[in-house]
């Protein structure tokens, strides 16, 4: 062990400190979320709708009264009830202005997010799919008619809970059983997994080592020769606009990396941006130090998450651009942030 790697004194004081700092940024979190619920719905005054509003916003919308932008979220407030409900709702009486869960929502979701829904709604549940549901889930279809509704995958109450607040942070979608660790796991809860292969364009070599050209398809117009191809510049891709695009259609960005923290208001810092003067000497100096690519976007010149990460299975490319695969993450190296960022 070197110097440098040596534990130094004190850092289990540390350790303990940075925990502590996080702990309590959990709890402001959640204390942030009662707070905003006390203030008004209506800050702006004959822009933004009042929650009691919510069954006349795609008329008002329609009519060019509000934007999209200037409807309120009622989630994770304590006084968004209005949004679903009559007045103040009661176990025994929800008091829900319909008892249609899809055209409650869609009052706002479809106009703030009429493209994002990954799953239709309305359909009868197939009975292999409904014994194969958790029990909370079959409650949930049979409050809707026993048809899929917005209620069956999202858990609206908890969202309307002083007490539940702190959840926000870990399942701000409130899916019903959450927090995930992985982005289908709330999928599996109805479908059945042995069912469901998905594509791995990673997977680009065979056991011979042979490369399997299809694979390369998935990113590139072309498949590239791998022994002439020594930089991005000289390679064709799907996506002209953002490279990033490609990798964030199955890869969540939140952004990256830190993005799992969503406490952190933002969630980390965007990396996907142009490097400054300073961030591109150093990338290039240590480029040449490593031996080791690391690419921008050709149109833009930003960063990308290629930059960091390596797509390709080590020994795909056989030129420089292709020193570095194989780590964890598949990252270009190891120690990847000091490869931009000086000590």
């Amino acid at each position: 062990m070197g110097y440098a790697d040596r534990p130094k004194r004190g850092a289990g004081l540390k350790c303990a400190g940075w925990f502590l700092c996080l702990l309590a940024l959990v709890v402001l979190s959640a204390s942030n979320v009662s707070e905003a619920g006390s203030k008004p719905a209506t800050q702006a005054a004959g822009k933004v709708p009042a929650f009691k509003d919510a069954a006349r916003i795609p008329r008002l919308v329609a009519q060019g009264a509000v934007r999209a932008s200037d409807i309120p979220d009622p989630h994770w407030r304590t006084d968004g009830c209005d949004a679903c409900h009559k007045g103040r709702p009661t176990k025994e009486r929800l008091r829900l202005r319909t008892r249609d869960y899809n055209r409650l929502c869609n009052d706002c979701h479809g106009i703030v997010s009429p493209h994002s829904y990954i799953h239709p709604v309305g359909m009868t549940v197939p009975e292999a799919m409904q014994r194969r549901m958790p029990r909370d889930f079959r409650r949930a279809l049979q409050r809707s008619g026993g048809k899929l509704s917005c209620i069956v995958c999202h858990d609206l109450p908890i969202t309307c809970l002083k007490e539940r607040a702190a959840e926000k942070g870990l399942n701000p979608l409130f899916f019903r059983g959450g927090p995930f660790r992985g982005r289908t796991d709330l999928c599996y809860k109805c479908h059945d997994s042995s069912r469901y292969k998905r594509l791995n364009p990673h997977d680009q070599l065979t056991k011979s080592g042979k490369i399997r050209k299809e694979k390369c398809r998935v990113c590139h117009t072309d498949k590239p020769d791998p022994l002439e191809a020594k930089n991005i510049d000289q390679v064709g891709f799907n996506e002209e606009v953002d490279l990033s695009r490609m990798c964030t259609g199955c890869h969540p960005w939140r952004p990256h990396p830190g993005g799992d923290f969503k406490f952190l208001g933002k969630g980390g810092p965007n990396h996907l941006v142009l490097p400054s003067g300073k961030v591109l000497r150093w990338m290039k100096k240590m480029e040449k130090k490593s031996g080791v690519i690391f690419p921008l976007d050709p149109t833009t010149g930003k960063i990308f998450c290629g930059t960091c990460h390596d797509s390709h299975d080590k020994g795909v490319v056989r030129t420089a651009a292709g020193r570095g695969p194989g780590a964890k993450h598949r990252l270009r190296l190891r120690k990847i942030c000091v490869q931009c960022h000086e000590k």
